[in-house]
Parts: structure tokens; sequence; C-alpha cells
């Protein structure tokens, strides 16, 4: 497998705002539950990619949030914070 050097022109979600809400919520949900970045993670995502949303270094995709709920038995609304600020790529529809 080849590693690719990132990108530094893709832009990142900035630190705060809403990837920093929903990577709170989701390290919130995820730490009461008990379970490890990498039992939420797998199959398809590594503990890195959930450590960087727990960070609020990225956002998720609605994939992975979707796959996040899933493994943490609850709905994606669930880890979207009802304050989360409108940010290009997030439509809150509370």
């Amino acid at each position: 497998m080849v590693r690719r050097k990132r990108d530094s022109s893709r832009p990142r979600a900035p630190a705060g705002g809403a990837a920093a809400l929903v990577g709170a919520r989701l390290r919130q949900v995820r730490a009461a539950r008990g379970l490890s970045q990498s039992q939420i993670g797998a199959p398809y995502y590594g503990r890195q990619a959930i450590s960087a949303v727990e960070l609020g270094r990225s956002l998720p995709s609605l994939r992975m949030l979707c796959h996040l709920a899933r493994r943490l038995g609850v709905s994606v609304r669930e880890l979207i914070p009802a304050d989360l600020p409108a940010e290009k790529g997030i439509a809150a529809t509370h």
C-alpha cells in the first residue's frame, strides 16, 4: 500500500465551531458506552480518523456519522448537537 502525502491545499475543518461540537458529542457518547475509538470505527474507520473527529480536526461524512451511530446504538441526530452553528457543508435540520 502506498501512502500519499496529505494535500495541504485541501481545506480542513476549523478548530472550534461545528467540528468541535460534533467531536465533543461523539466522545461523550462513546465514553458513556465504555467503547474505544477502534471499536466504534471498525471495520471501516481507524482510530486516527475517529480521534481527528473527536478533537474537532475534521468533520465526519454522513456515511461516517451513520456508521458511528450504528456502532454506538444511537441515532445520527443524537450525535449532532442541537446548538450546532450553521457552517459550510453542514445543514442543521432541527
